[in-house]
């Protein structure tokens, strides 16, 4: 039997880093303690769902800088037709799931 557990969810607007620098989205601190405490200490491989594009391969990788450690979601979207057609200043819906061992991540485009 499967087990989900939604370890965050945010909005993230679409950013010119996110455009040009290969479709990264930093998560927000504020769930840090969140995915440390289900056992995500390494960068890790995902599976994300974008819309209604079949899955693709994207990570949480784990970064330092002068702040302290960051988690970051990078996706592999050269496939992807769809993330190809965000455009600066949009929102994205972000969920990000364990399911037992399993991270996954929802993209979906918020309307409005």
């Amino acid at each position: 039997m499967s087990h989900q557990n939604t370890i965050s969810e945010f909005e993230f607007v679409i950013n010119k880093s996110f455009l040009g620098r290969g479709n990264l989205i930093t998560i927000p601190s504020r769930f840090y303690q969140a995915i440390k405490e289900n056992g995500l200490n390494v960068s890790t491989n995902v599976i994300l769902k974008f819309m209604s594009d079949p899955a693709l391969p994207a990570s949480i990788n784990i970064g330092w800088r002068s702040g302290g450690k960051y988690y970051q979601i990078r996706i592999n979207s050269h496939n992807n037709l769809n993330i190809h057609k965000l455009q600066l200043g949009q929102i994205l819906q972000v969920r990000i799931c364990k399911f037992d061992d399993n991270w996954h991540v929802e993209l979906n485009k918020k309307n409005g």
